[in-house]
């Protein structure tokens, strides 16, 4: 049995980092766990048991950077291919994250960050970089980003409105292929009943952190089933890449800007 984990990952400490293990095969996966942790320490506890084995982890944060300045190319070619749909990339480079901390956990769990594996590979162990964002507007064919995050000027009950589209599309991958019912998840209840009713924005954040995870470990188990055929790696493993679930049109616009790894 596959583990495929999702890491919605904070840039530092201060901020909790989300986290859901799915365990299946080609078939579907089944959500067997998720939670919130804040340290790194914290985060290798719970990660470190549930990757001894065949895995794919994915990180929603910069796993390779080796630019010192600006963005790196796989970052602008996502906000390329996505800004219209408002999921334009924030910059990553060596003067902001000298220390990438996905990297820095990937190497403790002993993972390779190469993207490219065949399909179904029971053996592989890997990490790889998703964004949620985009895997969103591939997924469910969104002509927008989900507002579903804090930003100056957003109310709460706007928030909960797109967390309940957000819950809403999410059960529906449990007739993809392959499926993932979100909904048999330990903590789905709790989460979205936070989400849709807090009016605590610190905890519709953190149902965020760990809602977003979920979206993570789906788009692992995508790459693993599929490969590129439902999936593109933007840019490459030696200077920083982002692997997006994709529609047939998103993939078109990709493959003609020549940002496929294979």
């Amino acid at each position: 049995m596959m583990r495929f984990l999702g890491v919605d990952l904070a840039w530092g400490t201060r901020n909790p980092s989300g986290l859901c293990a799915v365990e299946g095969d080609s078939k579907g996966g089944r959500v067997v766990d998720s939670a919130l942790r804040r340290t790194d320490s914290e985060l290798l506890d719970w990660l470190w048991p549930r990757t001894r084995g065949p895995c794919v982890v994915a990180f929603d944060a910069p796993l390779v950077v080796t630019n010192r300045s600006g963005a790196r190319d796989c970052e602008r070619e996502i906000s390329r291919c996505f800004g219209r749909f408002d999921a334009g990339c924030h910059p990553s480079n060596l003067t902001r994250m000298p220390d990438p901390r996905a990297a820095r956990l990937a190497d403790r769990l002993g993972l390779d960050t190469d993207p490219v594996f065949p399909p179904g590979d029971e053996s592989v162990r890997r990490a790889v970089e998703v964004y949620p964002h985009a895997a969103l507007v591939a997924l469910f064919g969104l002509d927008r980003t989900l507002k579903y995050k804090a930003k100056r000027g957003r109310s709460v009950a706007s928030r909960h409105a797109e967390f309940r589209r957000l819950a809403g599309l999410l059960a529906t991958l449990a007739e993809g292929a392959p499926g993932l019912d979100v909904r048999a998840a330990p903590r789905w209840a709790e989460l979205v009943a936070t989400a849709t009713t807090s009016a605590v924005g610190a905890e519709l954040d953190r149902a965020e952190d760990e809602i977003d995870a979920f979206v993570c470990g789906y788009a692992a188990l995508l790459l693993w089933t599929h490969g590129t055929g439902r999936s593109r790696i933007v840019g490459s493993a030696r200077d920083g890449y982002i692997v997006t679930p994709v529609t047939p049109e998103l993939a078109r616009h990709l493959d003609a800007a020549g940002q496929r790894v294979s």
